[in-house]
């Protein structure tokens, strides 16, 4: 199916089989993605703003004031959704700038713990290869 650019705020996905869907640009607000497949899925830039519920291709935590979601390539921390590798990379400064004051402390407190979950419990590449995103 050709979901891209579909709202689907608030939806249940509940383990629906999504596999081979093209949820690129789809807006996956506040959905639960519990038990979902996702298999040959496209999720390029699908906005994982507080999507919640596990699977093995979208992770959700929620620490605090934000809800953090990631698949095997990129994460969301609130509204912001960039490459894993481009968030560490990021410093104080480019922090700073997404949310003020309050992010970077939320990022210097979380950040290690951030990333040691996300290699402790990786998400399965959905099989799709997507296009390198910049942020």
């Amino acid at each position: 199916a050709d979901l891209s650019n579909a709202s689907l705020w608030n939806t249940s996905l509940r383990s629906a089989d999504l596999s081979n869907c093209n949820l690129s640009n789809a807006s996956l607000r506040s959905a639960d993605l519990s038990n979902a497949s996702l298999w040959n899925t496209s999720l390029r830039s699908a906005d994982l703003w507080n999507t919640n519920g596990l699977n093995k291709y979208v992770k959700c935590i929620q620490v605090e004031t934000y809800a953090i979601a990631y698949t095997s390539e990129v994460m969301q921390i609130g509204c912001e959704r960039h490459n894993i590798s481009e968030w560490a990379g990021f410093d104080d400064k480019r922090i700073l700038e997404m949310d003020g004051k309050a992010a970077l402390k939320f990022w210097r407190k979380y950040k290690d713990w951030i990333f040691q979950t996300i290699g402790m419990c990786p998400a399965k590449p959905t099989g799709v290869i997507e296009p390198i995103e910049k942020g």
